[in-house]
């Protein structure tokens, strides 16, 4: 009888223990950080060859508003992205819908259980859709549009030498504008980071792409609200420098510095979601009245 009061006591720490609050869980935005410190040398290489045939540098004249002011010019830069990223918002005859040709059927195999369901007839059976490719006789960039309101002339610098642009669509109240150009070989647009993922704790700029003093430069960015500007630890890139993530997916477009200059404002990839796509956040509804006669 005097072993039991031993025996109570030797059960009481793992009954405290038991009650003890679980850890914590790491959100998924921890997660991706995690994953971009671990990025190589090599990595970096990589990403900045990339980004070296879709970061271009993009030259603006505005017209004098006096006869006795000279012209201005600003600079700043635009990423190449694909035309079904754009394909919203312009002309539907700027873009080309092709369907990927059906591959003939592969010889059938003679055992049942190597047998697909791809031409199964139950209605359980989960056939592909055909691969739906867009394309477009001309090349699309994003860039931001408060720095070339009122510009006369916009040039991209490709290849060494500058090619004629013209603004094909802007949105002032997302602050997102398109810019047009004639296809290049050497220009390889990117995606664009998804809007319903948290934005990545690290992004990526390449700075000065295609010159001598091309560097690839590592920040932190802070997106908490997806619909407001986000802010990016540098101060050098503005004027709709583009921010990648290490999987090479743009990111966000810089605005510009902060009045403190001591970061500066970015548009996550939310907010270039809203400006590419207004119909998924029109919110508006049409009444129908229909006037009665009293008989």
């Amino acid at each position: 009888m005097k072993r039991i009061p031993l025996l109570v006591l030797l059960l009481l720490p793992a009954a405290a223990h038991a009650e003890l609050p679980q850890p914590a869980q790491k959100p998924d935005d921890a997660l991706i950080a995690a994953e971009q410190t671990m990025m190589t040398d090599t990595g970096r290489r990589g990403l900045q060859q990339r980004l070296r045939s879709a970061v271009f540098t993009v030259n603006a004249t505005q017209r004098a508003t006096h006869a006795l002011l000279t012209t201005k010019r600003f600079d700043g830069a635009a990423v190449a992205v694909i035309p079904a990223a754009v394909r919203e918002v312009l002309p539907e005859d700027s873009f080309v819908e092709t369907v990927a040709p059906k591959q003939a059927a592969p010889k059938p195999p003679t055992s049942f259980f190597d047998r697909g369901l791809d031409e199964a007839t139950s209605p359980f059976s989960q056939r592909k859709a055909p691969e739906k490719t867009v394309t477009s006789a001309h090349q699309f960039y994003l860039t931001t549009a408060d720095w070339l309101t009122g510009a006369e002339a916009v040039t991209i610098h490709v290849s060494g030498r500058d090619m004629p642009a013209r603004i094909a669509h802007r949105d002032d109240a997302q602050n997102i504008l398109i810019l047009e150009s004639q296809p290049h070989p050497d220009i390889h647009p990117v995606t664009i980071y998804p809007p319903d993922k948290p934005a990545p704790g690290l992004v990526y700029v390449l700075l000065s792409p295609n010159s001598i003093q091309e560097s690839l430069t590592q920040h932190a960015l802070q997106a908490d609200m997806p619909h407001l500007y986000g802010t990016v630890s540098h101060l050098t890139a503005r004027n709709g420098y583009p921010l990648f993530a290490a999987t090479g997916e743009l990111v966000g477009l810089t605005v510009a510095p902060n009045a403190a200059h001591t970061h500066a404002s970015v548009a996550p990839p939310a907010v270039i979601d809203r400006a590419l796509h207004p119909k998924a956040y029109d919110r508006t509804t049409v009444e129908t009245i229909t006037p009665q006669t009293d008989r």
